[in-house]
């Protein structure tokens, strides 16, 4: 069986400068108008597939897979164009084969991989072999990245692209602090660390058990809210008489009936009302 997740760098059996002369087509430069609508209409997914990919255990180094798509939802066709697409990844993309000067080439999407430096990758697309986004479709990438990853906040926002002295475009889904753009960690190959991870997230229902068995007594809680805001009528008054009330003893309220007493001047009983 084929392994769906298998790339192949065509660099390591082939010199760069001659597949990129003789083999890969160069590709017309996009318009500073086709930057924008890519920027616009083109919605980037990001899903974390399976972080027991390579089959190692807990602190055994390993990689985890990850696909991205690019998706059209506007209305006009993107013509294949020598854009660049800039994005994040918070580990190292095809390990590897790393390093790959003369780019890597991700053959179930038809894009060329560059690792521009720290976190930052760069993505452009290969005649002949990137498919277009017409109106409606997609594309998705197949990529392994070293560790695994288990939340979105290991992604990334603010994908862009631009062109050959043009200005460069956010993806407009991706400018979104929620990371929104990242699936959801919804099966244990996509929330656990590795196959013997411990992990699990809590359900409604495991919730719901803890909360039921961190109830205590309320004898024990003793709290007096302070308003958080408070209205006023003028027109309506209440006048307190110190001299017509006295406090009588209370153990459990003893701080809050001294300060009381202290602030109104009303008596304070140290014996017990005995009906």
């Amino acid at each position: 069986m084929v392994d769906q997740y298998k790339t192949i760098n065509i660099s390591t059996f082939l010199p760069s400068s001659s597949f990129s002369c003789s083999l890969e087509p160069r590709l017309r430069a996009p318009t500073q108008q086709e930057v924008n609508d890519f920027g616009q209409n083109v919605h980037l997914n990001i899903t974390i597939e399976d972080n027991f990919a390579s089959h190692q255990r807990m602190f055994g180094g390993g990689y985890h897979t990850l696909t991205f798509s690019l998706t059209n939802v506007g209305r006009r066709e993107l013509p294949l164009r020598r854009w660049q697409m800039y994005g994040y990844f918070f580990r190292l993309a095809e390990p590897q084969a790393y390093p790959y000067s003369d780019g890597f080439y991700i053959w179930s999407c038809g894009l060329r991989m560059f690792h521009v430096n720290g976190y930052l990758y760069r993505f452009t697309p290969v005649a002949g072999v990137f498919p277009g986004l017409t109106p409606g479709s997609s594309v998705t990438c197949r990529i392994k990245l070293a560790g695994f990853q288990v939340s979105r906040t290991d992604s990334f926002p603010r994908w862009f692209v631009t062109g050959s002295n043009l200005s460069p475009r956010i993806i407009k889904n991706t400018d979104d602090e929620s990371l929104a753009f990242v699936s959801e960690f919804l099966h244990e190959r996509q929330y656990k660390r590795r196959s013997d991870d411990n992990f699990r997230p809590y359900t409604a229902l495991d919730r719901f058990a803890q909360y039921t068995g961190q109830m205590g007594s309320l004898d024990h809680i003793n709290v007096l809210p302070t308003p958080l805001e408070m209205t006023k009528d003028a027109k309506y008054s209440m006048i307190f008489q110190s001299e017509d009330y006295v406090i009588v003893k209370n153990d459990f309220f003893k701080d809050e009936i001294k300060q009381f007493a202290g602030t109104t001047g009303t008596q304070y009983l140290e014996q017990r009302l005995v009906p």
